[in-house]
């Protein structure tokens, strides 16, 4: 019951937990965005950043996911990060993996890796490493019948642009190229956003431009290329055909189709025209968007009232909101089932622990073991405990001095450029500018991540951004938490310091304020190092921890067992000679030097024992006697220990092997004395023996003429026990005179018969109850004319190995109509003599015997006289010969 109980305890437990985990406490919200890429049907795969995972979610128009997929950001010293990704039709996932130094953010590599996302459980199916000469990074991915990877060399001056068949990328191996062109390309503009078009590139530059490259032709601006009056630049740029890019402008929020051919623009939507069905946006709130043409795209708005981001998707013209992402429910259900499944296999491996700590407690047989099985758990749980505040404390202790180091960077860098500096960047197209360039390349070359931020007019905008686009909004982030700190800065003036996650990994930030007050441009300095830095101390101390945790415990645990053994050195003492005196040395006597409880143990411990000597004394007599008139093989027999263990109806009922043994008194009279003498050695040996052999000997008549042996094991016992009393008593009659000799006859027969105690309170009698047995012992005095010493009826007989005694068939007890018990006689006992001359004649016998049964009296007659004149001790065929003539 209790068991059950706790079962269901689990179960609920598990469950509640399991709720918790895929209910309360899911993400849902979309923040830490990474990417988006639009799929078919209105699909969406979104990339976030999740602790320190990077997770992957198909989700329709509603929000509800059916395929995920995560990725370690961060493993073996290396932080990954997304520069692309794309997915086909068939939910293959195809995204360009950056890896940098996880303590430094240094470049290492690149791959080109595939995933499958048409199962339940997501799969690499391969990754090709995008290693070349010219050493391009790629950075965009446009995916259509051709997979078209873009990339620029080292000193941004050569934009190159790879195409291959997705089928062989989803391929292991090598995949065959379908193509590399290079294009020629101003570095000064650098590049946000590049998407192919035909033969060519068209892309969006740092400076918010947008540019068309070719072959064998330098670069050229086509948008906005005239003079400005407002602030227009792309926000987003996505593929259309070979002739037009389909562009996002930030000023009129307008999504509009750009003619690569003479940079006209003509508007798709208008940038403050709703979307049907969905009110609450307009094109101009879109801040990235991945387009499959254009009345099927995902776009991501930013939530003014909850800070966080929100998909627009459009399938076939048709737009919907997706605020959250959410599993579908038979996702949700196996991962609670999962969750369960986890939980409930935890508490139980707990509770297992504490179970088998608690039964090495209780059923250790040593006090020390208990006493090691107790202290050295908790002492092991109060060093978990101590570790998890030691490094939550450490932890806090080293990312106060991480995020005082950004602090710093931060300070020396505002000493360093000023407010002058940043004045002079106010548009997109100053990132061209000498003020720019200077402020980047001091940033390069600073130790720490470091880039720049703008608050105007109650807006923030990026400043000097590797990453981004100059003076776009920094919403671009698509991180709440980022910009939440870069907005506390602006509002109070004073830096702000935390750790976040996002598309570089976990990161300790700074933001310092640099001039301005509230309302007017507060230019904001962002300095950050990778959380991984962190890592390697905390990371570093908890393996030391453990280490010196487990030889703390090995330690203490060897000095708590040498102290526990001098504290139960006298117990010890103690108990071994309580032992002895158990295993029958009375004569022991504790002793102790200490004067505490366990001196009083071994003084009381005297005291007893010489009581209990006296007291043995007395009893013994008692005992001794007691044993003679209750051996206790009847204990034996009824499954009890002792007398005490008895009572009226104490019983056992079944099949027995039963050896019955009758004593034939000389008709003569001879003196009582005589007869008691004679009466008590046939009494002794089969006593004797039958203890030998752990039989039961019941007494079946006042004179103990007549006993009975309860074989329980086998029949062999009862075959054994007659042969060796035989060899005793013809042992005995040998040198005894004749009136002083054994006539004893033994009968093996098995029956049914009841052996239990009788009688009441007042007095206990055994008592056995047979039929079949009785019936035999009332026909011992027929048995005895055969003249045989051991019969063996036919029922004992089949339980018998019967080759391994000399035997043979001797006829029916009465007449064979009536009853049909053979016996059988076995003359293992006779002397060597005789048994040989009743092997030699046993062929004749067994004829005789069967001509007898045929009731061919003269034939048999005349066979049993040829046996007895071969053998004139053949009783047994004397007495067929008196029958014959009898029955002729």
């Amino acid at each position: 019951m209790r068991s059950r109980v706790l079962r269901i305890l689990f179960i609920v437990l598990a469950v509640i937990a399991s709720l918790v985990q895929n209910i309360v406490l899911s993400p849902g919200k979309l923040d830490n965005i990474v990417g988006i890429a639009a799929a078919a049907g209105g699909d969406t795969l979104v990339a976030q950043v999740e602790g320190g995972d990077l997770v992957f979610r198909m989700a329709d128009k509603r929000g509800v996911y059916r395929q995920t997929m995560k990725i370690r950001q961060t493993s073996g010293g290396e932080t990954s990060s997304v520069a692309d990704f794309a997915v086909d039709d068939s939910a293959r996932v195809y995204l360009i993996r950056d890896y940098a130094d996880a303590l430094t953010q240094e470049y290492l590599r690149q791959d080109l890796e595939v995933y499958d996302l048409s199962r339940w459980f997501s799969k690499r199916v391969a990754v090709h490493p995008l290693e070349n000469e010219a050493g391009v990074r790629y950075k965009w991915l446009s995916l259509s019948s051709v997979a078209v990877l873009m990339g620029v060399n080292g000193d941004a001056s050569e934009l190159t642009r790879a195409a291959f068949d997705p089928a062989d990328l989803a391929k292991k191996g090598t995949p065959a190229s379908k193509g590399t062109r290079t294009y020629s390309i101003d570095p000064a503009e650098g590049i946000y956003r590049a998407v192919p078009a035909s033969s060519q590139v068209a892309y969006a530059t740092m400076s918010g431009k947008v540019y068309l490259a070719a072959e064998g032709a330098a670069a050229a601006e086509i948008y906005p290329a005239r003079e400005l009056r407002e602030l227009m630049y792309p926000m987003f740029i996505a593929p259309y055909d070979g002739e037009h890019v389909l562009i996002g402008e930030q000023e009129s929020g307008d999504i509009s189709l750009l003619n690569l051919a003479d940079g006209s623009t003509s508007v798709l939507q208008g940038g403050s025209e709703r979307f049907t069905g969905v009110s609450n946006y307009a094109p101009s709130d879109i801040l990235t968007a991945s387009v499959r043409d254009g009345e099927n795209y995902t776009a991501v708005v930013r939530n003014s009232s909850t800070g966080f981001y929100e998909l627009i998707v459009s399938e076939a013209g048709s737009y919907s909101v997706v605020g959250r992402l959410t599993s579908g429910l038979l996702f949700k259900v196996l991962s609670m089932l999962g969750g369960t499944a986890l939980y409930f296999v935890g508490l139980l491996l707990l509770y297992a622990f504490a179970v088998a700590v608690a039964s090495q407690v209780r059923g250790s047989r040593t006090i020390l073991l208990k006493l090691a099985f107790s202290a050295l758990p908790l002492l092991a749980v109060a060093l978990v405990l101590f570790g998890v505040f030691s490094y939550n404390a450490y932890s806090d202790s080293i990312s106060g001095s991480f995020q005082k180091q950004v602090e710093d960077e931060g300070n020396l860098l505002t000493a360093l450029f000023g407010t002058e500096s940043f004045n002079e960047i106010e548009y997109p197209y100053d990132y061209t500018t000498e003020g720019y360039r200077y402020l980047d390349q001091q940033m390069r070359t600073r130790a720490v991540y470091t880039r720049t931020a703008y608050y105007e007019g109650g807006r923030l905008y990026t400043g000097v951004d590797r990453d981004l686009p100059c003076f776009y909004p920094f919403e671009l982030v698509l991180n709440s938490e980022e910009i939440r700190m870069h907005r506390e800065a602006a509002f109070t003036g004073e830096t702000q310091t935390g750790e976040i996650s996002d598309r570089m990994g976990r990161r300790v930030i700074c933001v310092t304020p640099i001039g301005g007050v509230e309302g007017d441009t507060v230019y904001l300095l962002e300095t950050s190092i990778p959380s991984a830095n962190m890592d390697r101390y905390t990371g570093a101390y908890l393996r030391n921890y453990i280490i010196i945790a487990a030889v703390f415990l090995l330690v203490i645990g060897a000095l708590l067992l040498v102290v526990f053994m001098r504290v139960l050195g006298p117990l010890v003492r103690i108990k071994d000679g309580l032992e002895e005196f158990s295993e029958g040395n009375r004569r022991i006597r504790l002793e102790s030097d200490t004067r505490d409880e366990l001196s009083d143990i071994a003084r009381v411990f005297n005291k007893m024992a010489g009581d209990i000597d006296v007291q043995l004394y007395n009893l013994r007599g008692v005992s001794d006697t007691y044993f003679r008139f209750v051996p206790q093989r009847i204990f034996r027999l009824l499954g009890k220990d002792n007398l005490g263990d008895l009572q009226p109806g104490s019983h056992v009922q079944g099949d027995y092997n039963v050896l019955c043994v009758n004593l034939w008194l000389s008709s003569d009279k001879m003196p009582l004395r005589a007869e008691q003498e004679l009466i008590n050695r046939f009494f002794n040996i089969i006593n004797e023996i039958s203890d030998q052999y752990d039989a039961t000997l019941v007494v079946d008549s006042v004179n103990l003429c007549s006993l009975k042996v309860i074989c329980p094991k086998d029949g062999e016992d009862g075959v054994s026990i007659a042969l060796a009393a035989l060899a005793q008593i013809d042992g005995h009659n040998a040198s005894a005179a004749l009136h002083s000799r054994l006539d004893v006859t033994f009968l093996l027969h098995r029956a049914e018969l009841y052996y239990g105690i009788c009688g009441d309170e007042q007095r206990y009698i055994p008592a056995m109850i047979s039929q079949g047995l009785e019936a035999m012992t009332q026909r011992l005095p027929l048995i005895r004319q055969l003249s045989s010493r051991l019969v063996v009826t036919q029922d004992a007989y089949a339980t018998l190995d019967s080759e391994r005694y000399y035997n043979r068939f001797i006829g029916f007890l009465g007449d064979r109509g009536q009853q049909s018990r053979g016996l059988y006689d076995f003359y293992d006992g006779s002397s060597p003599e005789i048994i040989r001359l009743i092997n030699d004649t046993r062929l004749t016998f067994d004829k005789a015997m069967q001509l007898y049964q045929q009731k061919r009296y003269y034939d048999a007659k005349n066979l049993f006289a040829v046996v007895l004149r071969e053998n004139q001790y053949d009783n047994v065929a004397r007495h067929y010969i008196f029958q014959c003539e009898k029955k002729l």
